[in-house]
């Protein structure tokens, strides 16, 4: 736990993530932090940087890549399905919001 301790002071002077980019992160990802979780969190993702750093420095030039998998599709073909007309009323009357028989859904993508 000692040795834990002094890696963590030592990468975390050298990779410091700064109060500002854990409340930004903690807005992308739509969570409310205490100010006891801010500062836990920046403590962690320095830490975790700071290895990320580390890693940077090893030399892997003469490394092979091993290949031992051929790269295949896994992902199903998509298909339109019918739907008989009661099975879509019914379908549509539980949506919260429904325009020209279409569900209406929130934009996740639009940013503010």
């Amino acid at each position: 736990m000692i040795y834990q301790n002094l890696i963590f002071k030592f990468l975390f002077r050298h990779m410091n993530i700064s109060k500002e980019e854990i409340e930004h992160l903690a807005k992308l990802a739509r969570l409310e932090l205490t100010l006891e979780e801010k500062k836990k969190y920046q403590e962690q993702l320095s830490l975790i940087l700071g290895y990320f750093k580390k890693l940077e420095e090893l030399d892997v030039s003469e490394l092979q890549v091993n290949k031992t998998r051929k790269v295949r599709n896994i992902l199903r073909e998509d298909k339109v399905e019918e739907c008989d007309k009661i099975t879509q009323d019914k379908i549509l009357k539980s949506a919260a919001d429904v325009e020209d028989r279409q569900i209406k859904v929130k934009s996740i993508l639009a940013s503010k």
